[in-house]
């Protein structure tokens, strides 16, 4: 499996997760945003093998804006766990998918 298909489908249902695990810490926020990003990037990911490009871009929105949403949130709260972790994970998946963008 490519490693864009497996980036978007791994993320994909960890944010999905999260979502959930937000609801359950009172987020209903965090669940709706998470089933949303998480099934744009789950779909990236299935999508990868016959439009690559397209993925690549999808995971690379979705990986950037959640960077930038997770890094606002480890500032105002200080706290790792989720948003620090969230924050690591989603510049790995940025970083992944602008390499396919830029590294045809």
């Amino acid at each position: 499996m490519p490693v864009l298909q497996v980036t978007g489908i791994v993320y994909g249902a960890l944010l999905i997760v999260g979502g959930f695990i937000g609801l359950k810490a009172g987020s209903r926020v965090s669940l709706v945003m998470g089933i949303l990003s998480g099934l744009l990037a789950l779909g990236s990911g299935l999508v990868a093998g016959s439009d690559p490009a397209r993925a690549a871009l999808t995971l690379a929105v979705v990986g950037g804006a959640l960077s930038l949403s997770f890094f606002s949130r480890l500032r105002k709260t200080g706290k790792f766990m989720p948003s620090g972790m969230l924050l690591g994970l989603s510049l790995i998946v940025f970083v992944i998918a602008l390499s396919k963008i830029l590294i045809k």
